[in-house]
């Protein structure tokens, strides 16, 4: 009787912990519901800028793209759609300096990725990339050479 415990109370440890790894910082679900997009009078240097909000459900992709700059993300999109068909949902936009834009709700998809990503496509040089987690309302400031994630929980 005391061997069959053991080895239930071990089964038990393995499982509590199985359950504890999976809950990292890394992995942790985005739950990302509002996304609002405001857009300087010389945004991307008075040009015309395309904007991702990616979902990634795939932790190894995630990892690729948290390495990954706005630019190569934008040439590689076409890609990571044939190599991870379910792997993400981007929300795409492409807007002028000073437009406005309403705001998007986008939580349907968000509550099962495991991040999710901003990539912006400018001319200066730089990631351009920002990561969202656990905010319940997300504002993307699209300024003169970058751009401000901000939001509230």
């Amino acid at each position: 009787m005391t061997k069959r415990l053991t080895v239930s109370a071990a089964v038990m440890a393995l499982a509590m912990l199985g359950m504890t790894a999976c809950s990292s910082d890394s992995l942790q679900h985005a739950e990302t519901a509002r996304v609002t997009l405001q857009i300087a009078p010389d945004a991307n240097q008075d040009s015309a800028i395309e904007l991702d909000i990616v979902a990634v459900y795939d932790s190894d992709l995630l990892k690729t793209l948290l390495a990954m700059p706005a630019r190569d993300w934008f040439s590689k999109r076409r890609q990571f759609e044939l190599d991870y068909p379910k792997g993400w949902k981007a929300w795409n936009w492409q807007v002028v300096p000073g437009q406005v834009v309403p705001t998007q709700d986008i939580q349907a998809d968000t509550g099962s990725a495991y991040g999710v990503l901003v990539f912006a496509n400018y001319r200066t040089p730089g990631d351009h990339r920002a990561r969202v987690t656990k905010l319940s309302s997300v504002v993307v400031q699209l300024q003169r050479d970058g751009f401000v994630v901000t939001g509230k929980e």
